[in-house]
């Protein structure tokens, strides 16, 4: 049973450069901006950007949808529509919310050589055109987080046990101000088994532009080991459902919870026959509307099989072509 899940693990969470919450070198046109290009596209810094984004503001304007006497600015507004559409379009197919402002920047390899530039922390967001201005609103309800597969890959490759109270760190009592919130975060690492080496630059209230890599000559700018961090940001799509699994996994595996798989899927289902006898308030309980999370509207009988899942229940659904199994 160990093996099996760790054989899961291994293929839910992608440590390799292919994820670019992991390694991104340079910036995909239609699903990254560099967040430094819209310096002063709103008579601000750029790193006010990030500024607001500490101080929770929920709604940031970032440029004009339109300027008849700005070029760069009219193609910056072209980038976030084009950015908007793609975070729409995978919201639609998948319903997942994967669109981040990612800062500051790690920058390094881990002690095996395994190249590392990504972001450290995730702030949630989406975009929005409104009074003739692109905005970016901060997602109600979902917390900034530290990113997580940074984390785990820094605990694969470095052999180094990263505890949940880091992976699972959010920064609602963080401090609103920039300067104290990045004192906050320097010494919530230099107490954790994670080293980085926070650049005097970080504490600067400015961004630097995302410097683009060929893997060669990355590879010769970073040490073994070293991991730096660098005033860099970046708006764009940072899928994120893999990694909020494997913590799950990890304390199966740590623990031997799990003896037999088939044991384990038999012990959550209930049957038919059972279920015909019990009233359906009874076996479903009380799950919190809250809980129920759908990207479309659920009739009765989809709500009913959601809540039976929330109750740790297996279940199989059964209907004719059209009437909303998936």
């Amino acid at each position: 049973m160990q093996k099996i899940l760790k054989s899961y693990l291994r293929r839910l969470t992608n440590l390799t450069a292919t994820n670019r919450s992991l390694v991104l070198l340079r910036l995909v046109s239609e699903q990254f901006i560099d967040l430094h290009e819209l310096n002063f596209a709103e008579n601000k810094p750029s790193f006010e950007i990030i500024e607001e984004l500490i101080g929770r503001k929920q709604v940031i304007s970032l440029c004009p949808l339109l300027d008849a006497r700005d070029e760069i600015t009219n193609a910056m507004s072209r980038k976030l529509k084009r950015l908007n559409r793609v975070e729409k379009f995978i919201f639609e197919e998948r319903g997942s919310k994967d669109l981040y402002v990612g800062w500051p920047f790690l920058r390094g390899k881990f002690e095996d050589s395994t190249l590392i530039r990504c972001p450290l922390m995730f702030f949630p967001v989406e975009l929005e055109s409104r009074n003739n201005k692109w905005m970016l609103k901060q997602r109600e309800e979902v917390n900034i987080t530290l990113n997580k597969t940074f984390l785990l890959a820094y605990g694969y490759f470095n052999k180094v046990k990263i505890g949940d109270d880091l992976l699972e760190r959010v920064f609602d009592d963080f401090d609103t101000d920039s300067t104290v919130f990045r004192t906050a975060l320097y010494q919530l690492f230099k107490e954790s088994p994670v080293e980085i080496n926070f650049n005097p630059d970080n504490f600067t209230n400015k961004l630097e532009s995302f410097e683009s890599f060929t893997k060669k000559d990355f590879e010769a700018a970073t040490q073994n080991g070293v991991i730096k961090l660098m005033p860099e940001a970046v708006l764009g799509m940072f899928p994120q459902a893999g990694s909020h699994l494997v913590p799950d996994y990890l304390d199966m595996i740590d623990n031997n919870k799990v003896a037999d798989i088939e044991e384990f899927f038999t012990s959550r289902v209930m049957l038919e026959e059972d279920l015909s006898k019990t009233p359906i308030t009874n076996f479903l309980g009380k799950v919190r509307e809250e809980r129920i999370i759908a990207p479309y509207r659920l009739d009765a009988f989809q709500e009913n099989a959601l809540k039976a899942v929330k109750k740790g229940n297996s279940i199989v659904v059964q209907g004719p072509p059209g009437t909303g199994k998936s």
